[in-house]
Formats: C-alpha cells, sequence, structure tokens
C-alpha cells in the first residue's frame, strides 16, 4: 500500500528525509538560470519500515504532490520549493525548482518536507489495518550541503546537521467480540504522546477479534521510555456504553522511539467491564475499576462538590502504592463489589471521608515510624458520612508507632462513623500509645460485628485487642478480638482484650463482646492494669459493659493490679451487668474505683454458657451461640 511521506522542519518537531541532489546544470550554490533537480529518498534502513505492510513491515513512499523546501539555516525566510518531478509510489524521487537565488551564499541549510495535513494529534484510519493514512515527518537542520544528501543520522553527522524524524504505532489490541465489532476511535497517551485515531470504517474487519491501530507518532529526539503508563480508550457506536478504557505499562524491552515502526501488542478480553465516558461517577454509573492504575486514579476523579461513586470488577494487585487522598474533597463510595486488592505497601487511603463496602484488602505489608497508620486508611472523617461494611484485611501487618490499626489508624468524626461486619487478620506492632488489632482511634462511632485476630505488638502503654482509645460517643457490640497483647517493654501498662483507654470525655458502650487471648509476655516484667474487656478508665468516662466475657490469661508481674473486667478503673461512672470473666483474676478492677461483682460471674475453670445461662440475661437465641464457649451468631 502506497504510504504518505511527511518532512517538516519546523521547531515544533519536525522529520527528515534523505535526500541526494543531482542539477542539470553546473551549480556552486550561485543563483543560475535552469532548472536544478535533487532526489530526496525515505531512508528505509533508518525507520525500519519497507515493503507492503505484512504484519512487521510497512512501506512509507513518495506521492506526487509533495514537495522539498531548503532553506537558509541563517535567515529561513530565505527558500526555495522543490517541486516534484518522479518517483511516486517508490522510496526516491526527484525534485526541481527554476531558480535558486534565494540560496545565494548560504553555508548552513534547513531541508524539510511540508505537507502534513492538520494535527498529528487527530489521525483518521481508513478501517481495521489500514495504513494509508500514516505520514512520516522528517527535516534536516543545520547541514552544510543540499547537493547530494543522505536522510541519515550518519550524514546528518558527517554534515554538522541534526536529523529529526518521526515514527509509526502499531497498535494491536484484542478485544471482545462485541466490542471489536463496533471501535469506531481509539485514544492513546503515554507520557507527552497523545493520539486519537478516528476510523471511517468501524469495527474489526477480520474474525480475529482483534484491530489493527496504526499512527505517526510525532518528530522527536525523545523516546518514551519503557515503564511508562500508556492510556488506551476504545471509542465505540454502541450507545450503551460507548467508551472503554484500559491501561499498559510498556514493557521493559520496549522503548517507542523515533525513526521506527513500535509495535504494541494489548490483551482487552475483560476490557467490556472496563471503565468509560458514560460512567460519570454517580451512584447510577460508578466509575468501575479493574486495574491498580485506574484505582491510583480515584484521587484524581473525586470533587469537591459531590460524592464520587466507584466500583471494582476485578481483584487487583499492586506493589508500590501511593495512598489515595480525600483530604478536602467530597466523600467517596467505594463498592469493593466482593473483590480483592493484594499487596498494599501503604494504606488504600491516606485520608479516607465516605462509604467503603464488600471488599477484601489482603497480604499487606505496612510499615512506617509515623503514627496513624492501618491497611484501610491512616485517618478516617466523617465530617460527610463514614462507614465501612464487610471491609476484611487478612494475612497482613502494620508496623508503625503510634494510634494504628489493623484496619484504620484514627477514627475522628463530629458525626458517628459506622463498622460493620469489618476484620482485620492483621499482626500490628507499635512503639507508642494506642495500638490496637482493629483501631487504634475511636471518636464517635458504632463498632458492630466486628472482629480483630492477629497479635498486638507493643512497646508503650495503652494496647487493645479491637480499639486503643476511645473518645466521644462510642458503642461497641457485637464484637470480638483473639490475638494476644505482646508487650515487649518494662514498666508498661494499661492492656484491655476490647478497648486499652477511654477518655475523659469518652461515653463508651460495650455490649455482647468477647476477648479470648493471652495479655503480657513472660520475658518482660514490672506491667500492671491488664483488663480482659478494659485496659484504663478515667474520671468523667461513662461507661457500660452488657453481657460480655473475658476468657484469657494475664502474664503479669503485678497481677494484684490486674481486673477480669478492667485493669485500672478511673471512671466513677462505670457499670457492668452480665459478664463472665474466666481467669486467675479475681476481682472486677485492678486498681481504682471498685467495680460491683452482683450480677456477674468470676471464675478459673468451667463453661461460659453455663455461667451465662446462670445469670439469665443472655439472647442465645438470636445473639449467642449455645457451645461452652459461646460465639456470636
Amino acid at each position: 500500500m502506497k504510504k504518505s511521506i511527511v518532512l517538516l522542519m519546523a521547531a515544533s518537531a519536525a522529520a527528515l528525509l534523505c535526500v541526494s541532489c543531482n542539477k542539470e546544470q553546473n551549480f556552486s550554490g550561485e543563483p543560475q538560470e535552469g532548472l536544478v533537480t535533487i532526489t530526496a529518498t525515505i531512508p528505509q534502513d533508518v525507520t525500519k519500515v519497507a515493503g507492503t505492510y505484512d504484519g512487521s513491515k510497512m512501506a512509507l513512499t513518495w506521492e506526487d504532490t509533495d514537495a522539498i523546501t531548503v532553506k537558509n539555516a541563517a535567515d529561513e525566510s530565505k527558500s526555495v520549493v522543490f517541486s516534484y518531478v518522479s518517483g511516486a509510489g517508490t522510496n526516491s524521487a526527484k525534485f526541481a525548482a527554476a531558480d535558486v537565488s534565494a540560496l545565494a551564499g548560504a553555508t548552513s541549510y534547513n531541508i524539510s518536507y511540508s505537507g502534513l495535513p492538520g494535527s498529528l494529534a487527530t489521525q483518521t484510519q481508513a478501517s481495521d489495518g489500514d495504513t494509508g493514512h500514516v505520514k512520516y515527518s522528517v527535516a534536516l537542520n543545520g547541514v552544510d550541503s543540499y547537493e547530494d544528501i543522505s536522510f541519515t543520522s550518519a550524514w546528518a553527522s558527517a554534515h554538522s546537521g541534526t536529523l529529526v524524524q518521526s515514527g509509526a504505532l502499531h497498535l494491536h489490541a484484542t478485544l471482545p467480540s462485541g466490542v471489536a465489532a463496533v471501535v469506531n476511535s481509539v485514544f492513546m497517551k503515554a507520557g507527552a504522546l497523545y493520539i486519537n485515531v478516528a476510523i471511517s470504517t468501524p469495527g474489526d474487519t477480520g474474525s480475529d477479534d482483534a484491530l489493527d491501530i496504526f499512527a505517526t507518532l510525532p518528530a522527536s529526539n525523545v523516546a518514551i521510555p519503557a515503564g511508562t503508563d500508556m492510556f488506551v480508550t476504545f471509542g465505540t457506536t454502541d450507545a450503551s456504553h460507548s467508551v472503554y478504557t484500559r491501561y499498559y505499562s510498556i514493557p521493559s524491552d520496549l522503548t517507542l522511539q523515533t525513526g521506527k515502526l513500535n509495535r504494541i501488542n494489548l490483551t482487552c478480553t475483560n476490557i467490556d467491564k472496563y471503565a468509560g465516558k458514560d460512567d460519570d461517577g454517580t451512584s447510577a454509573k460508578p466509575y468501575l475499576i479493574a486495574d491498580k492504575y485506574q484505582l491510583a486514579a480515584i484521587s484524581g476523579l473525586l470533587s469537591t462538590e459531590n460524592k464520587k461513586y466507584f466500583k471494582l470488577v476485578d481483584n487487583i494487585t499492586v506493589s508500590s502504592w501511593t495512598s489515595i487522598n480525600c483530604n478536602e474533597k467530597g466523600a467517596i463510595d467505594l463498592d469493593g463489589n466482593n473483590k480483592c486488592i493484594t499487596g498494599l505497601n501503604k494504606p488504600l487511603f491516606e485520608f479516607f471521608n465516605g462509604r467503603v463496602s464488600d471488599i477484601t484488602l489482603a497480604d499487606a505489608v505496612i510499615s512506617s515510624t509515623g503514627n496513624y497508620y492501618g491497611v484501610l486508611a491512616r485517618t478516617v472523617d466523617g465530617s460527610n458520612s463514614c462507614e465501612l461494611t464487610n471491609v476484611s484485611v487478612t494475612g497482613s501487618s502494620v508496623s508503625a508507632k503510634g494510634t494504628i490499626g489493623g484496619l484504620v489508624g484514627k477514627i475522628s468524626s463530629s458525626t458517628p462513623c459506622t463498622l460493620t461486619n469489618c476484620s482485620a487478620d492483621v499482626d500490628v506492632t507499635g512503639t507508642a500509645y494506642y495500638v490496637a488489632g482493629l483501631v487504634g482511634q475511636v471518636t464517635n462511632g458504632t463498632i458492630s460485628h466486628c472482629s480483630a485476630t492477629g497479635d498486638v505488638s507493643t512497646a508503650s502503654h495503652f494496647a487493645g485487642g479491637l480499639v486503643g482509645v476511645v473518645d466521644g460517643t462510642v458503642v461497641i457490640e457485637k464484637c470480638f478480638a483473639t490475638g494476644d497483647i505482646i508487650i515487649t517493654a518494662a514498666n508498661m501498662a494499661n492492656f484491655g482484650g476490647i478497648v486499652a483507654n477511654t477518655a475523659a470525655t469518652g461515653n463508651l458502650t460495650v455490649r455482647n463482646c468477647y476477648y479470648t487471648g493471652t495479655i503480657g509476655t513472660d520475658s518482660i516484667n514490672t506491667r500492671r492494669w491488664c483488663g480482659g474487656i478494659l485496659g484504663t478508665t478515667v474520671s468523667g468516662a461513662v461507661i457500660s459493659v452488657t453481657n460480655c466475657y473475658a476468657s484469657f490469661s494475664v502474664k503479669s508481674a503485678n497481677p494484684s493490679l490486674d481486673g477480669a473486667l478492667v485493669g485500672n478503673n478511673g471512671s466513677t461512672s462505670l457499670t457492668c451487668s452480665g459478664f463472665v470473666g474466666w481467669s486467675s483474676i479475681s476481682k472486677m478492677a485492678g486498681a481504682g474505683t471498685a467495680v460491683s461483682a452482683d450480677g456477674n460471674y468470676l471464675g478459673t475453670s468451667g463453661s461460659i454458657y453455663s455461667q451465662a445461662v446462670a445469670l439469665d440475661c443472655w439472647d442465645f437465641v438470636n445473639v449467642w451461640t449455645t457451645d461452652a464457649e459461646p460465639k456470636l451468631r
């Protein structure tokens, strides 16, 4: 197929040609009368395009409308246009000019081919696989001769000039049959490269459900390196979903270069699940997220005015992650759609505001020396709503300073935040206050049907199996923690199976919850104020514990300062009923204000179920199982 060749020499990014000069009369650079001819050759050895396109090669040939411009490099207003004479359909053609007096006295020349139609950002392809629109643009700048020209980098260098040339891109995209049949445009972006190719006759012309898209790459001496993320959008004639997107990371063995045909194979067999322009981020048309690039793009799609909706449509694996930051943005709604994000090395969210549901975060390894860390988010702000539902973290670890949890570091909200059916199988390690299995700190919120099953290790005070510290009005119901609370430094205190600490302005309700595990470490002495449900409370806090149990052991140097319910009770407003405590601790509170044992049971062995039945206040039909050690239904 015949290819149009374009040689540009503009400062913008022109392309270079191979030209040799042949004069019919003697020519020494002085004004002459009569016809002067030059031969311009397309450098196939440079462009790596030759012959008819056969899957790897593509012919670029001269057309009879082409012309070559030679300019005085010192004064480009002095130029001569050489018009086509012969050679159409080949890569070597003759061009002639009757008067070259404008070039008299020039010692340096800029030679270009003009005629590239329109912007290379917008190109039109006749049909699937057609290459007739592909243009090769080329320019020689600052060369010392135009009488005997070869448009190659070697010739340009030998004549003190520079060569700038375009390239070509061939995108071979495999698509679902329903999509391949209706594609009418393809947009490609990689780094600073933007190309939109319109297809006059839409769809796959073969039976392979694959499209072959060709485009001229702008002339430049700058290659697009391997590892660059390439964004591809397929537009279609299908009004029900007119645009499909795909991200592609240019592989390590490929660099998009000028002067050659660059070929990319892109598999998009699941592209019908991907987001498009018709997905506008509303609840009816959420942005669809199917890979790590679309996940990372969430930050840029958030609005300060409206809540934006997103939906996972595939499992996603990430490696080097940059946390999504909703700070100073409107709320977000992320529907996990029962999909999984694997491999986070930083929290999914830096600052979260909104709703997340039905998602699993697996195999995350998060390590920092700072505060406020969790696998889902560092900080959650519920000022514009906060709801976490069916969020599960599995097989993960979090290591940081303080106010850290397996799920979230800190929840702070004037409007109560709700956590429902959330779980964290996360080993959490901290060196400062408020280290917990689920959430480091909660200010105003309800935590329901949630659990933490990983171990909590601390080298400081205030560590909890579920929550580090609560403030404001907090309700924790139908929750449990089963991990050990491991103390790694001496003289530490205030550890609780469910909550480590309650602030003075805290109003805490704990009902139908339990803790099973071990608090303490054999090799570390001098610790105190360990409690099966609460670590420590302070004056002013209002606390109610109802129908809970703690079946745990304490490795403590000061067992007299530990309590089955609370380690150190500074609150005069702590009430407890229906509590069953199984441990070696014989009192409800280890230190501080005493807690009445009336309506509760303390023991060292036996059946929690039988003792709870004797208390006659537990719901074994809707809330608890009837196992010897009951579980939540």
